[in-house]
């Protein structure tokens, strides 16, 4: 989270003052059976213990439950996902269950997802209209807690979805999701930014370019929301933007260092490797951002490279202020409940869903029921309401390390 005399745009470029806490492990990490993974099968082993009969079925599930793909952006009351909520748990209960949210992330990561929820509950003083805050997000653990063997534990609710599978010393956080509603608010008189950090990396990116440079990374169509998020599993889509080869070696650090506040989430064994992996394919990264080049944070931007695909998509839904009206939903189109919006982009590959639009172009209706094609303009974008999504094409899931 930042206050409010941090959110001006920077470079980011104090790579070695960085400590590095990823999402997801592209190859095999330095956590082995006797660290992290030690202590979330420890964790989640303990919390498990405690469940009486009822609760067991509502929180461990066979490793291939088809609820495991059902994570979602919407709170829970609003869409069907695994996993029991916090507030049905006992005092006692709810500290294991967050020690096992604990054991996948660094202190980075579990900061920010309490700053997600935090906000979260900011929005429930303020009139959500549907359970807020800590004890309306949800635990779900998918497999037995395992050393050697697939397992993962999902954290899911309103703006939030952590997906952690573990398969031996390899963890991976790949998807995961973050978004913010209020992204900035105040509270007993400081202002709080929520992914404050996210947007002023970009930015101080895009600034960075020269014209030629931004032209190349603005995409033309307009993009409504993430097009890869909640419900669009196995989906791929083809790059866009600025390719790291056209950006100096200052710029390739920028793009590089754009993914770390979503790769700072998880445990620093894994981060570490993953970032190594993101510079070793920088030069077949890409940089998109639909907007104009001084949008700011009314900006839409994406990553994405050989192992990772990040996008960050303030919403066109009619928020204002806590409290300021409806959300204007009314989404439609393929893939699942959480995602929506469409980049213009072309699919090569797709999970279970309806065909694409003309040329193989997505023709997805995003937020407020409004198409999200280019030429179309839809409602300005609201930088105090966000989603984001992480996600690694060959590793979603840790699917390369858990093949049966």
């Amino acid at each position: 989270m930042m206050w409010k005399d941090e959110m001006k745009p920077r470079h980011f470029l104090l790579a070695g003052l960085l400590v590095l806490s990823g999402i997801s492990g592209g190859q095999d990490n330095a956590a082995g059976p006797n660290d992290s993974t030690t202590k979330a099968v420890t964790a989640a082993s303990a919390f498990i213990a405690t469940l009486t009969p009822d609760q067991t079925p509502r929180v461990v599930y066979d490793y291939d439950s088809p609820m495991k793909p059902k994570w979602n952006n919407l709170p829970p009351n609003m869409a069907a996902r695994a996993g029991i909520p916090l507030g049905s748990l006992s005092d006692s209960q709810r500290d294991l269950a967050l020690a096992v949210v604990r054991s996948v992330v660094s202190a980075y990561g579990y900061r920010k997802m309490m700053d997600v929820i935090d906000a979260d509950a900011e929005f429930g003083r303020t009139g959500a209209g549907f359970p807020t805050g800590l004890n309306a997000y949800m635990l779900a653990v998918f497999g037995k807690p395992s050393l050697t063997e697939p397992w993962e534990i999902q954290f899911n609710g309103h703006h939030l979805g952590l997906n952690v599978t573990i398969v031996g010393k390899n963890n991976v956080m790949a998807p995961t999701m973050v978004g913010a509603y209020p992204n900035i608010y105040q509270k007993n008189g400081r202002e709080f930014h929520v992914l404050g950090e996210e947007s002023a990396r970009a930015i101080a990116l895009m600034q960075s370019l020269n014209p030629q440079q931004q032209a190349k990374a603005t995409i033309t169509s307009v993009v409504g929301d993430y097009v890869l998020g909640p419900g669009h599993d196995g989906e791929v889509l083809s790059p866009e933007g600025l390719k790291a080869t056209e950006m100096t070696a200052g710029q390739k650090e920028m793009l590089a260092q754009l993914a770390s506040p979503w790769i700072n989430i998880i445990n620093e064994p894994v981060a570490a490797a993953k970032m190594a992996e993101i510079r070793r394919n920088i030069d077949d990264t890409y940089f998109a951002w639909s907007g104009k080049p001084d949008a700011g944070e009314k900006a839409y931007f994406r990553m994405q490279g050989p192992t990772v695909w990040i996008e960050f998509a303030p919403q066109n839904s009619g928020f204002g202020a806590p409290g300021g009206g409806g959300r204007g939903r009314g989404r439609a189109g393929r893939g699942g409940s959480g995602g929506a919006g469409a980049s213009g982009g072309q699919f090569q590959g797709r999970g279970p869903g309806g065909a694409a639009g003309p040329s193989g172009r997505d023709s997805r209706v995003g937020n407020g029921g409004q198409p999200n094609v280019t030429g179309v303009v839809l409602a300005e974008r609201d930088p105090n309401h966000i989603h984001s999504v992480y996600r690694d094409f060959t590793n979603d899931y840790a699917k390369r390390f858990a093949r049966r």
